[in-house]
């Protein structure tokens, strides 16, 4: 098993705990930005995992109280539409293109998550992919 198959899974199953959403999406500490940062890492269990994450934080973003803190990150989203946007390089794990594309649409359901997505480009974005 690769070392780092486990982080992988650890860092996906860990965000499905309220208190670890928190603590990824608190402003200032850096966490997220980290994150997103490994969305285009070439490393495949790198991207599979932090994807996993940020899908989880979304998709709770709501129930937590956190979606402010996601919308108001603009690289967040703007890495977010990368893997669904047909941008070279392409995404090649479907997983991690899953994972944002859920992502996008459960923003999407919100009318300050549309506001800034549309800010973002995810528009043109999704035409061009």
């Amino acid at each position: 098993m690769p070392a780092e198959l486990p982080a992988k899974q650890v860092l996906t199953n860990v965000t499905h705990l309220a208190e670890a959403r928190r603590l990824l999406l608190q402003p200032g500490r850096g966490l997220l930005h980290a994150l997103v940062s490994q969305l285009q890492s070439p490393n495949a269990l790198r991207r599979l995992g932090s994807s996993g994450a940020i899908k989880n934080c979304v998709m709770s973003c709501e129930e937590d109280g956190t979606l402010e803190s996601i919308i108001a990150d603009r690289t967040l989203l703007e890495h977010m539409l990368r893997p669904i946007s047909g941008k070279e390089p392409l995404e090649k794990e479907e997983t991690v293109r899953e994972c944002m594309a859920e992502s996008v649409l459960v923003l999407a359901g919100t009318a300050t998550g549309r506001d800034a997505l549309w800010e973002a480009g995810a528009p043109e974005a999704l035409r061009k992919g």
